[in-house]
């Protein structure tokens, strides 16, 4: 039987597993690997956020599991979001070098390196960013780089552990590029809508998203 490692929505966890590696699970994670785990291999499967600091082993690969994507590595430090309602499975490369395969593709990053999978069309796509915009969260920001309103809304849903529905269907595909502090759900809506066109109504854990 597996060992699992869970983050509940509005929660993070840290691990240390049992080879030295470092992983973070941002909200609504899980982590999973083998009771023999460091033994023979170093194998771990990934559904939702998390940010790894894998201690270096040149003789046993270090293999993150997330859907289709294998990320593979000897020792280094990046974050991978894979959660299941997610369009894009997002490795980002802070340090080292690693090797991402799916699909019977493979492409190795370099640090600064932004790697998409996109599930549909099974596409690889590559950029260059600042790694360490992407790991805001483990300190209790957002980023967020050309995001659609629906994405950054499933995001804050599983943050706060809040409920998040749209009146429009047009405010879906608004985009948002910033980062968005960890002042809480009120803080983080009145500040989107400084450059998006909507309003919202809170009711307990339920919020609607209104055009204005």
């Amino acid at each position: 039987m597996p060992l699992v490692v869970k983050a509940g929505k509005g929660d993070k966890a840290r691990i240390e597993l049992p080879d030295g590696t470092n992983v973070v699970l941002n909200s609504a994670s899980q982590l999973s690997y083998l009771n023999d785990f460091g033994k023979k291999n170093r194998c771990v499967q990934l559904n939702g956020e998390a940010f790894f600091k894998v201690a270096h082993d040149e003789s046993r690969t270090f293999i993150v599991q997330a859907g289709n994507l294998e990320v593979k590595v000897h020792g280094t430090s990046f974050n991978v979001s894979a959660y299941e309602d997610d369009e894009d499975i997002v490795v980002v490369l802070q340090e080292g070098k690693v090797g991402v395969y799916a699909q019977g593709m493979s492409h190795t990053m370099i640090p600064g390196d932004k790697l998409e999978y996109n599930k549909l069309t099974q596409k690889l796509t590559t950029t260059k960013v600042n790694s360490e915009d992407y790991i805001e969260w483990i300190k209790g920001n957002l980023y967020f780089d050309k995001e659609s309103l629906k994405n950054i809304m499933n995001t804050l849903s599983r943050i706060y552990n809040v409920e998040i529905r749209f009146k429009s269907d047009k405010l879906l595909n608004e985009r948002f590029t910033g980062t968005i502090p960890g002042n809480g759900i009120r803080s983080a809506l009145n500040m989107l809508m400084l450059t998006a066109d909507f309003t919202y109504e809170m009711d307990g854990s339920v919020i609607v998203i209104k055009s204005k």
